[in-house]
């Protein structure tokens, strides 16, 4: 058995070292030209054309952009369309194996890959990709016209081993958001609608409310930001299959000149959501948090600002717990009891004016609460109120607890004077309800 195996791999040395010394020994021994694949004028190339074996893809410019023509009508990605120029133009041959007879024996009969390139004028090249070859990193290529076998790096093909979604253009919605006038939410609940003046965004429908402006630009963002993960239907044969045929939600987009813009939002399965906007009749899928960034309430965009100062402004502040009231002024870098009764933590009561400096609510609780004492608010467990130097309030919010749904402990704060309540987050009641005194030192026990 040994004596076998022995053979076999003195077998297998022999067809190598044959392969090597018949096939490329015999060649021209340079271990590099230094000379490139192609030689040509990036920017003059009018036409892509990419053959793998049982594919063709076909890229277009068409005055500043690519598209595809083949084998789908579509906007091409624009980055993925200079990359495949660009992996031409870069390439450079390792070695030339001139005067070849047989192309087959490098894989050329029958390419793993043909690139074209073409001006409006003539073909730039056409290169195709044979096998990778048996030592080194390297690859098989020919030209066109030249009868010479070359060796370029291996990652050649790679750069060009592309589908055709690989080479689309992913966006599902293409907009300027400057151009943005108007965003409907359209769901279960009820149409919501956006309006954008000179880049302040306000709720106008179902009721006028102010919205909060990092919300909506957050959503925003979410539409121009949408990239297909990949191309599910190029109809609008089946689009009940994907939920689309009468769609539950529905995102308008109100541009400029009175144009608009429709994405429709269908079914999510394994793991991906399938959407069609107004552009085109192609069914995408996309990541399936995308729909849940698209499914909001009115609460969602509404302001949610409980107050919002320069923190720098603050001269005053009155902090009353229950019945302790502690009146604290800012003198030079510190801050001080106003009575001298309490020895105060500087750097607490900078902490408590910065959290009021831009203090916002993370939901609104109840617009017009008819009971502030279910929310723990009369009476609170302690108010708050900052002023400037002139004694006019920048800022002021009472907070409490109450037992939310499942006796959970949740966190409310109310401007007062107002019945609309909001709801904190654990932390930020933490921070407001923190104590800015220093204890009192405790007196030693005398013996």
């Amino acid at each position: 058995m040994q004596l076998r195996s022995t053979l076999i791999l003195a077998l297998l040395f022999a067809a190598l070292g044959a392969y090597l010394y018949l096939v490329e020994m015999p060649r021209d021994p340079a271990a590099s030209t230094n000379e490139k694949l192609a030689a040509f004028d990036s920017t003059a190339v009018s036409r892509i054309e990419l053959e793998h074996p049982g594919r063709k893809i076909v890229i277009e410019r068409r005055g500043d952009t690519w598209r595809m023509t083949e084998p789908v009508d579509a906007p091409a990605d624009q980055r993925g369309a200079e990359n495949l120029i660009d992996a031409v133009e870069q390439v450079e041959i390792t070695r030339r194996l001139d005067g070849i007879d047989s192309p087959a024996i490098y894989g050329l009969d029958a390419p793993a890959a043909t690139i074209r390139l073409d001006t409006p004028e003539k073909t730039v090249t056409r290169v195709r990709v044979g096998k990778k070859a048996p030592v080194g990193n390297s690859a098989y290529v020919q030209r066109d016209g030249d009868s010479d076998v070359l060796l370029v790096d291996a990652s050649f093909l790679q750069r060009i081993d592309k589908k055709a979604r690989d080479l689309r253009d992913k966006r599902v919605l293409i907009f300027d958001e400057g151009a943005l006038r108007e965003l409907t939410i359209e769901g279960p609940q009820g149409p919501i609608t956006l309006s954008n003046d000179d880049g302040s965004w306000s709720i106008t429908a179902p009721v006028r409310y102010a919205a909060d402006q990092a919300s909506v630009r957050g959503v925003v963002s979410t539409l121009r930001s949408m990239r297909a993960t990949d191309f599910v239907d190029e109809t609008s044969d089946h689009l009940e299959r994907y939920g689309l045929d009468a769609p539950t939600r529905r995102v308008i987009l109100g541009l400029e000149g009175g144009k608009q813009m429709e994405l429709r939002i269908g079914t999510v399965r394994d793991g991906v959501l399938r959407v069609q906007s107004s552009l085109r009749p192609t069914v995408y899928a996309v990541p399936s948090w995308v729909g849940d960034s698209l499914d909001r309430d009115v609460s969602y965009f509404r302001d949610k600002t409980i107050s919002h100062f320069a923190a720098e402004d603050a001269a005053a502040i009155t902090i009353a717990d229950g019945a302790n009231v502690l009146s604290l002024e800012r003198q030079a870098e510190n801050w001080v009891d106003s009575a001298g009764t309490a020895a105060v933590d500087s750097g607490a009561v900078d902490e408590l004016v910065r959290e009021m400096a831009s203090l916002q609510g993370f939901e609104i609780a109840a617009d017009t609460a008819d009971s502030l004492a279910s929310y723990g608010l009369d009476p609170p467990a302690r108010t708050i109120r900052v002023s400037d130097g002139d004694a006019v309030e920048l800022g002021a919010v009472s907070v409490g607890t109450h037992a939310g749904d499942g006796a959970t402990t949740e966190y409310a704060a109310v401007r007062p004077g107002t019945q609309t309540v909001f709801h904190l987050r654990e932390a930020g009641y933490a921070r407001l309800t923190k104590s800015v005194t220093v204890p009192a030192p405790v007196a030693e026990e005398s013996e």
